[in-house]
């Protein structure tokens, strides 16, 4: 055995002609007591895994995401090459990891020994390499002031002076599911993702349960899109299926060339610049939105698959390319998986540069050819890509299935709070010490995440800006506000990009809101006249105040007046615009108006408290 997906033995009965429908969770525990009991293919296993571990003896690790320099991370690996060849040091083995989340602490350098939990080093410098290697690896002395901490390990005694990386404050708060193995595994290696229970989701579904059992499963956890609004995911995976219904034919047990044509598309364009989290997890962990693909396609019986990537992520590109071609060989991809009647194929599609273009009926108009939004209903569900059934779910979306499969709906609401079952992945920036892609439990409130996790000192928060172009602001009053769904509704706002900016007295929030709204212009398609003209007239207003002009149609320095104009403007607009963009770029403006009005009093009487505009 050179890898897990070896067979251990002659006695394997698992071929590329007949699947062993128990496979997967074999090669994480090979092999089974059911299958057979062999002491020497327990010793074949167990020296693959601790290759894949520990390499030659001892295993470097070095942080490759693309919000590093590559310069910084290629003069690192050359340092760490030229001092294990000058120190003749063959012992240990250099791979690579994604992210770890706290992006202020990066690059990382892991390093990994039977000896000792791994110990994780931060903010390292190519300098720091030759000291590294010549204390921990020479000397087996950790570089104490380098140190992030340690990773807990059951097997192993921790050392006292090191701390513990789940105790520390940016990671103490969270609850690590879809992000659990950013920054611990080889992107690009299918057994370390296997070794950390991977494809076990998977193999569940396609073995033990039918298309229709994890539909009721999703149905059951209440699990909800992770981007956008939120809408319940069963609402959409039974329109789904619905055509299916509709005729007369059962598609998931009908062989791949007779199923009605259904498409699968995952949205990974993620186009505002602040938010970092799905391209993570894209990076760090890729195998895993695979799984969350095929078992979503079992589900709702689609036939092809789509991944709809930001043209800037070529990283992202590369590092899931990898794992499409890895996961085509071994079966976990193509014509019949695993052994099963369900084939599925997925490709990957470079999306063009711009923000709307990651809006659902943009992305079906790209693919098709064409241009602009498109109005709903139709439901892409009913009329989608090339006029046939469409789900499109984000990535952090699709990273939860798998988790729910595998652990069932009552682990996976056992986080969360009613209606707003599980995590949510969000990318923390601002004014604060310890920004990073977090995961937290739905509903913990705002205070904790940028206090306990960010570290930010609340006193000195003017406001947070929560859903990036399409969001609005909080004050801090509303700061205890959970972080789910309902709550956010409440005040306004929904998660939109998944970003929480943290903004200190320095920012003017009217110069914040028109420049969300010159972003909105910019990027509208122009094709209804809400967004053509509709957000042309905010922005003249917000200009205005800015540059402290009196505001044409209303008196002089009237807030009421002013209040009137724009709200009347914003509820035309969000009656009459064509796509979703247009309605929420207003939300920056609602917002502002109903948690800072103060702002606009100020500005109307020329002032500014933050010192920018005029």
């Amino acid at each position: 055995m050179k890898k897990l997906t070896d067979k251990c033995c002659a006695k394997c009965i698992d071929s590329e002609f007949q699947r062993c429908p128990k496979v997967t969770e074999c090669l994480i525990k090979r092999p089974l007591s059911e299958c057979h009991e062999n002491e020497a293919c327990v010793e074949k296993r167990d020296a693959v895994i601790r290759k894949i571990r520990y390499g030659e003896g001892i295993l470097l690790k070095i942080t490759t995401c693309s919000y590093l320099p590559e310069e910084q991370i290629g003069n690192i690996v050359n340092t760490i090459f030229m001092e294990l060849r000058r120190r003749e040091l063959p012992h240990v083995t250099l791979g690579i990891t994604g992210g770890l989340g706290n992006v202020a602490d990066a690059p990382f350098l892991s390093v990994s020994s039977p000896d000792y939990p791994t110990i994780v080093y931060a903010n390292v410098t190519e300098e720091m390499i030759p000291r590294i290697i010549a204390e921990h690896i020479e000397q087996k002395k950790v570089v104490e002031e380098w140190v992030l901490g340690q990773f807990s390990d059951d097997s192993k005694k921790l050392i006292d002076s090191v701390p513990v990386i789940q105790y520390l404050e940016f990671f103490h708060s969270q609850n690590l599911r879809v992000l659990r193995r950013c920054g611990l595994i080889d992107p690009d290696n299918l057994d370390e993702y296997f070794l950390e229970e991977g494809f076990l989701g998977l193999s569940k579904a396609l073995n033990r349960m039918t298309p229709d059992e994890v539909l009721n499963l999703v149905g059951l956890s209440g699990l909800r899109s992770r981007g956008g609004t939120g809408e319940v995911l069963l609402k959409k995976w039974k329109r789904m299926i619905a055509h299916d219904r509709d005729e007369g034919a059962d598609s998931a047990n009908a062989p791949n060339n007779e199923r009605p044509q259904k498409y699968l598309i995952c949205n990974a364009h993620e186009g505002y610049g602040v938010s970092l989290k799905d391209r993570t997890l894209l990076e760090s962990d890729p195998f895993t939105v695979l799984e969350g693909m095929l078992i979503t396609a079992y589900a709702v019986r689609a036939t092809h698959g789509i991944i709809y990537l930001n043209p800037a992520f070529d990283l992202a590109a590369r590092r899931l390319q990898r794992a499409l071609d890895l996961a085509k060989e071994n079966n976990y991809l193509g014509p019949e998986i695993l052994g099963t009647e369900f084939s599925f194929n997925i490709e990957i599609r470079r999306a063009p540069s711009g923000y709307l273009v990651g809006e659902d009926t943009s992305i079906i108009s790209f693919l098709e050819g064409d241009v602009g939004t498109r109005p709903m209903p139709p439901y892409l569900e009913d009329h989608g890509l090339w006029g046939k059934p469409t789900l499109i779910h984000d990535v952090e979306t699709l990273a939860n299935i798998p988790l729910l499969i595998q652990h069932d709906f009552s682990w996976f609401t056992a986080t969360g709070v009613t209606d707003n079952p599980g995590t949510k992945c969000l990318t923390l920036a601002g004014a604060v010490p310890r920004p990073g892609i977090i995961e937290v439990p739905l509903g913990t409130p705002l205070r904790d995440i940028i206090a306990d996790i960010g570290g930010a000192d609340l006193s000195a928060v003017k406001a947070l800006h929560i859903g990036g172009p399409s969001g609005g602001y909080l004050a801090p009053e509303q700061f205890e506000t959970p972080l789910d769904h309902e709550s956010l509704r409440h005040c306004g706002l929904h998660f939109g990009a998944s970003t929480i900016e943290v903004l200190d007295q320095s920012v003017c929030l009217i110069d914040r809101a028109a420049q969300h709204l010159l972003f909105a212009l910019d990027e509208l398609c122009g094709q209804c006249t809400a967004g053509r003209e509709g957000i042309y007239q905010l922005v003249s207003i917000l200009q205005a105040l800015r540059e402290g002009r009196d505001i044409p149609g209303c008196r002089r320095r009237n807030l009421a007046d002013a209040h009137a104009l724009l709200t009347s403007l914003i509820e035309y607009i969000r009656r009459t615009s064509l796509c979703v963009f247009c309605k929420e770029s207003c939300v920056s403006v609602t917002t502002t108006l109903t948690y800072f009005r103060k702002e606009y009093e100020d500005h109307l009487q020329k002032r500014c408290k933050a010192g920018v505009c005029f």
